[in-house]
């Protein structure tokens, strides 16, 4: 007999049973981002809720959902006989809506100095406008020190003379 958790209403079984809708079932919403390209879940978690939460543990807040830390990688618990076997990590987290942003695979990446970060990332550390960042980045095709570094130009927002 199955055991019994009391936490069909959690928001942590809501996330198990989403992870496995999305993986396993063909007419999910979101399949084709997921099953449909090969993510699935590990056996250990598939088959019992209780040993994803087990491993999980709860969300910290509400504001916190599940984040595969490896965008193309599984959810998976990393120790199950499978992950073992696959040589699959433990690849999930709690993760607040900014990481997950930028663990997207349509996310545009710049390196400077070593440190690889978003274009979110960087507008935000840098006081850029992610427009003026990915604009430098394409159609322009600036390098990322170029695109990175390069001072912003103010337009003039006044009209011009006919005499200039």
């Amino acid at each position: 007999m199955p055991a019994i958790h009391r936490m069909t209403d959690s928001p942590e079984y809501i996330t198990w049973n989403s992870i496995k809708q999305r993986v396993l079932n063909t007419r999910a919403r979101y399949f084709c981002d997921y099953g449909g390209r090969g993510v699935t879940i590990c056996d250990w978690w598939r088959t019992s809720f209780v040993n994803f939460y087990a491993d999980m543990g709860p969300r910290t807040s509400l504001k916190y959902s599940i984040e595969r830390r490896d965008n193309n990688g599984h959810y998976s618990c990393g120790h199950c006989a499978q992950c073992i076997e696959k040589r699959w990590e433990a690849n999930c987290y709690w993760a607040l809506e900014e990481q997950q942003q930028n663990n997207r695979r349509d996310n545009t990446f710049l390196t400077l100095n070593g440190k690889r970060l978003s274009i979110s990332q960087w507008a935000r550390l840098l006081n850029i406008p992610k427009s003026t960042l990915a604009h430098r980045k394409n159609p322009l095709g600036w390098s990322d020190e170029r695109a990175l570094t390069e001072p912003i130009h103010k337009r003039s927002t006044s009209p011009r003379s006919a005499d200039s």
